[in-house]
């Protein structure tokens, strides 16, 4: 049983590769998709269940979306308007903590043949990483941030 479980989730890690994911505004619309269906619960209303499922249905949206770059922008904006409202007043991600920050995006280092490993950066975090050449296409683990990515060596 152990085994279905590490499939399944390999294959959900698989999934996901190359999708948005959650992020600070998904789980801050998956909050109040959650709250707005549950005062429907104790109001019944229709703009109460119609707003409440419009959010989650927006939250697996952004999740799910392939458009990583338009999502991001969209996070750094609502990351601006709460920095509005932070006690320190700022609106950068370094005054959060790091679990909440979406990591910056550094632009990928040239490919380069290095006698029998190939070079290549990390999306997430820029990280200086190798695999050995003429393997196919290998999915890596960055050991920095933990990122998976598929590169052909």
């Amino acid at each position: 049983m152990g085994n279905f479980f590490g499939n399944l989730n390999d294959k959900v890690q698989n999934f996901m590769v190359g999708r948005n994911g959650p992020d600070r505004l998904a789980r801050w619309v998956l909050g109040a998709s959650v709250v707005m269906l549950f005062v429907n619960m104790f109001v019944p209303n229709v703009v109460c269940t119609m707003l409440g499922y419009a959010l989650l249905f927006y939250c697996v949206y952004r999740m799910f979306s392939t458009n990583v770059a338009a999502r991001r922008q969209e996070n750094e904006r609502f990351e601006e308007f709460l920095g509005k409202f932070s006690r320190k007043g700022g609106s950068g991600p370094s005054q959060r903590s790091g679990q909440d920050a979406s990591p910056a995006k550094r632009p990928a280092a040239p490919r380069k043949a290095d006698g029998q490993k190939t070079t290549f950066a990390c999306e997430r975090c820029g990280q200086s990483l190798s695999v050995p050449k003429g393997r196919g296409t290998l999915k890596v683990t960055c050991p920095k941030c933990n990122h998976q990515q598929k590169v052909k060596s």
